[in-house]
């Protein structure tokens, strides 16, 4: 293969900046020491498409000293799919092994400026170093032999490395890194499987490899990360990709039996489905954070980003949404109880134009492989990122990079910025008195519907107009639904984070009930676990599963105007008609709408059935963040 058209050195902002070591975590805090964006900045602009909001969001990160971006290789031709570029680190050396090409690239300059080490054989490598001799590890599957590892070792910081394969049964590829555990040696996972966890494990610093699985009835990970810190264990993954919607449930697992397993193969492991749930939600990273003490997790939202939402591929906005690369948190204690809330930290990057979408194709982000710089107190994050997409209607430029994301790992000092740059308290709850939908997505409009499954571009149903209904703001400040045909009809807010327990509120006149179905759904959503209830005409209705209802409480419907209300505390909620008491529920598990944290819409089943629908107001407060 020709490699001419690769860069073969980067540095950002046109000159390198040296990254002074930081015993408080932080990246250099002087302005001055930070280069003026140049044409190396530039390119980062266009290669990650950062809109003008973003530039200066990112230059605000920089001018703080909490984080930086580098460019690690661009093309100067069409490449096509770089994939998922894996890092590692020995002593102050950086590596990162590049798919597209097959190149393995080397800084030691703390991510500045990168050269090419050499090429290497055309698979995916993930990358592990031993703490006591320095010696570097990086293992793929062989994509030419079966049941075969290519192992690549180093005992010079990466400059020489010598290469051969190693018999054993593989998975189709593995995730993210090798971790090293003090007991059990070398560990990196597997993609993809069912029904069980699968690793590869060494435990003689990467010269033998065996085959390892533990059952897990219910589980499906599309890549397992496996991370380490002092003598604990843990795993992240993510889940379905795919199915009706394409949702991607990320599920953490942990090891009940840790303390007392003398081997690998004796540890017995739990999962729980985390609240990191949104539609189309793709590779993941986990690690632990030694300056903050907590489990942080990194993952990609590739259709419009969270929380921004996806204009779909029929707006006149189509193509203007984003992808976002975005941080979550947990403590470690409350992962191997089993806990599974995570705490959003903040958006890392926000790329403009979304994957395989007509105007703007986008494919990347794509985290797996990041690595922990303790000693720097530095976090780098490889994606890659560009025009290359496939499918009808999307056009492939080719103009593809791999970039290096160096963040502090003061994750509190950045939180504390990207919440004043991302108006947190815009996103953390919902204040809606319906002056205009903005915020929101309409649904039931006469333009088809999308069937959002893994398509390039996502499908249309049909080219069959909905049924005609009304889904507005009114001039006095109402949201009206109106309709007298079967069919839904509603509004979703995807721009809001709903934490585990939170008060809901909702004032409402029914004008109309429909004789069958829904007058009046509200739906909110925290991960997977969903609050469902039903406005009826003879009462009120609490979804107990997708497919089966509960009447909550009977009552003589009116149509007056009454505010609704929900506290939801670990699970459990008390229901409220003005302020009183009328009855309990509890939260559902339902993966259909997880992207969608509020929903409220009119579904009638029949024809000539109308329903008419004016809500005042609709608020929700978090109970805690």
């Amino acid at each position: 293969m020709d490699r001419r058209h690769f860069c073969k050195t980067c540095a950002i902002a046109g000159t390198a900046v040296s990254l002074p070591s930081l015993s408080a975590g932080t990246i250099a805090r002087a302005a001055e020491k930070i280069a003026q964006p140049g044409r190396q900045w530039e390119q980062v602009v266009a290669f990650l498409n950062l809109d003008a909001n973003e530039v200066e969001r990112q230059l605000q990160l920089r001018r703080n000293g909490l984080q930086v971006i580098h460019p690690v290789v661009l093309p100067e031709e069409k490449v096509g799919f770089y994939g998922w570029p894996h890092g590692g680190i020995v002593d102050e050396t950086l590596l990162v092994h590049v798919r597209a090409g097959a190149l393995l690239m080397r800084s030691r300059d703390g991510g500045n400026t990168w050269e090419q080490v050499r090429e290497t054989p055309h698979n995916i490598y993930v990358t592990g170093t031993l703490p006591q001799s320095g010696k570097v590890v990086m293992v793929a599957v062989d994509r030419e032999k079966k049941n075969s590892l290519s192992v690549m070792a180093s005992l010079d910081k990466g400059s020489t490395w010598e290469i051969r394969n190693v018999p054993v049964k593989t998975p189709r590829h593995l995730t993210s890194r090798i971790a090293v555990h003090p007991r059990f040696g070398l560990i990196t996972g597997g993609h993809q499987s069912s029904d069980e966890l699968e690793f590869l494990v060494s435990d003689d610093e990467g010269e033998s490899w065996r085959h390892v699985t533990f059952p897990l009835p219910g589980f499906y990970t599309d890549g397992t990360v496996v991370f380490t810190w002092e003598d604990k264990l843990g795993v992240f993954a993510r889940g379905h990709h795919g199915g009706s919607d394409g949702w991607s449930a990320f599920t953490q697992c942990y090891p009940t039996n840790l303390e007392a397993a003398d081997r690998f193969e004796d540890l017995v492991w739990e999962y729980r489905t985390t609240n990191i749930f949104v539609a189309k939600m793709d590779t993941p990273d986990a690690y632990y954070n030694p300056v903050t003490g907590r489990i942080e997790a990194i993952n990609t939202k590739r259709d419009a980003g969270f929380p921004y939402r996806d204009t779909g591929l029929n707006h006149e906005n189509n193509g203007q949404g984003y992808m976002t690369l975005n941080l979550w948190s947990i403590d470690p204690e409350a992962f191997l109880a089993g806990e599974a809330t995570w705490r959003y930290e903040g958006t890392i990057v926000r790329s403009k134009g979304e994957k395989a979408r007509r105007t703007n194709p986008r494919d990347g982000m794509h985290p797996p492989g990041s690595v922990v710089d303790e000693e720097n107190g530095l976090h780098h994050i490889f994606i890659y990122a560009g025009n290359h997409a496939h499918g009808d209607g999307a056009p492939d430029s080719g103009r593809t990079g791999v970039f290096c994301i160096t963040r502090s790992l003061d994750t509190s000092d950045w939180r504390t910025t990207v919440a004043a740059l991302d108006h947190y308290e815009e996103i953390y709850g919902v204040q809606e008195d319906f002056q205009d939908l903005d915020r929101w997505i309409t649904t039931g409009d006469p333009t088809g519907e999308l069937l959002f499954q893994r398509t390039e571009p996502p499908e249309r149903v049909s080219e069959v107009p909905l049924p005609q209904g009304v889904v507005e703001t009114t001039e006095t400040g109402y949201l009206h639904i109106r309709t007298d045909e079967p069919g839904y009809y509603g509004i979703h807010n995807e721009n809001c984070i709903i934490t585990k327990n939170y008060k809901m509120e909702c004032k409402v006149r029914v004008a109309r009930y429909a004789v069958d179905g829904d007058s009046l759904g509200i739906c909110v959503n925290y991960g997977p676990q969903k609050q469902h209830l039903i406005l009826r005409s003879d009462g009120l209705y609490e979804a107990k599963s997708p497919e089966e209802l509960q009447r909550v409480t009977q009552l003589a419907m009116d149509h007056e105007w009454h505010v609704w209300s929900a506290v939801m505390q670990e699970g459990k909620v008390r229901l409220f008609l003005d302020d009183a008491p009328i009855g309990q529920g509890a939260a559902m598990t339902d993966p259909s709408i997880g992207h969608r944290p509020v929903t409220l819409y009119a579904r009638p089943t029949k024809a000539s059935d109308p329903v008419e629908v004016y809500v005042d107001s609709f608020h929700i407060d978090n109970l805690e963040r």
